[in-house]
């Protein structure tokens, strides 16, 4: 009996080791447990006001990391519902899926995004309330409000309409400083991210007594990237659903004098791949439209450069819905850690953008 209880000792002692890696022959450390999206090979981004921050959001003010308008809040899962799914029930299996909370304390309830992303950001040319004196809104430090640009309704979250728009040459609007009940049926209000080409003037990079010049490029996208947890060999496939307007009575936001789009409006977007070198506290706080600070600084000495200009020009001639997939070589330059897309002109609404890693992934540490 006593060899018996000397034979079982070995086993009792092998339970209670650590593992041993036979590869190595060295104790191997527990893995860690990875912050939900971590290790994700894709995300949704869906380009709803609830999404994203927005003006809406500092009528009051909030305990948040957010401090400026127009960054991702929300990212969701693409095996969950897409865009059409933002008005379901949480409980709908059908509903869009979102990653986990990641601060449970911060009042806008952010939720996890997938370690390649540091962030995705929207023009607005909507940051503050013209009525409201200087520093009495939360986000006023990001707002070029000590600039000669008015607040303008040309990107921003298509809110719920109380009214005819104010005619394109006195781009002022008159807003509510408190947050409108969205109401899906409203066809100019279903607050998702929109761009409308005549309440633009003088809110773009360039500015010129040109009309046209003077409305261009504002209204983009910017996705920047982590490109230390990307592969070298990794590349990206972007697909981005959304609808231009072009020339004729096809637009849905009619009013203020407008009553239909001319060749001149046809929307033309356009994908750029930038290098910035920004970590994630400097990409929060840029003043908004960001486009104003990028594009002077693209073309300053030293300044951040455009690695691939016109990877794609997004074009059509027929205002209808669709999903454009672009492959983004990534690994063709280890420096491009921004996805830009552009607006050079027209009206557009964006809806969805769903990233999906393609190729070697590097372990996550």
């Amino acid at each position: 009996m006593k060899e018996a209880r000397w034979a079982l000792l070995p086993l009792l002692l092998l339970g209670c080791a650590r593992e041993i890696d036979p590869a190595s022959f060295q104790e191997s450390a527990p893995a860690a447990t990875a912050a939900p999206g971590t290790d994700e090979a894709s995300a949704r981004f869906i380009f709803h006001r609830d999404n994203f921050t927005n003006l809406e959001d500092f009528v009051t003010f909030q305990n948040t990391g957010f401090s400026c308008l127009g960054d991702v809040t929300k990212t969701f899962r693409t095996q969950g519902g897409d865009y059409s799914s933002s008005f379901s029930p949480s409980w709908n299996p059908l509903s869009a899926i979102p990653f986990e909370i990641s601060n449970p304390g911060d009042a806008l309830q952010p939720t996890y995004k997938p370690a390649f992303v540091k962030n995705i950001s929207v023009d607005i040319t909507r940051t503050y309330y013209a009525e409201s004196a200087s520093g009495t809104v939360q986000t006023d430090a990001c707002s070029r409000r000590t600039d000669s640009i008015a607040p303008s309704p040309c990107a921003d979250f298509d809110p719920v309409s109380t009214g005819p728009l104010p005619a394109p040459g006195s781009p002022v609007p008159t807003p509510t400083p408190l947050p409108t009940p969205v109401n899906p049926a409203d066809r100019d209000g279903l607050l998702f991210y929109r761009v409308r080409d005549p309440w633009c003037l003088g809110q773009g990079a360039m500015q010129s007594n040109e009309p046209d010049l003077s409305k261009a490029y504002v209204g983009g996208v910017n996705i920047d990237l982590d490109r230390k947890v990307i592969g070298g060999s990794e590349d990206l496939l972007m697909l981005i659903t959304y609808q231009s307007f072009v020339s004729g009575p096809s637009w849905p936001y009619l009013g203020g004098g407008l009553t239909s789009l001319t060749e001149d409006d046809h929307t033309k977007l356009r994908v750029d791949l930038i290098a910035t070198a920004r970590g994630l506290d400097e990409l929060l706080e840029r003043k908004q439209p960001r486009m104003l600070g990028d594009f002077a600084e693209f073309g300053a000495a030293g300044a951040a450069p455009i690695l691939i200009r016109s990877l794609v020009t997004l074009e059509d001639p027929f205002s209808s819905m669709k999903t454009e997939s672009v492959l983004v070589p990534l690994s063709s330059n280890p420096l491009v850690d921004r996805i830009r897309i552009e607006r050079i002109r027209g009206s557009y609404q964006l809806y969805q953008i769903d990233l999906y890693r393609l190729g070697d992934r590097p372990p996550v540490n």
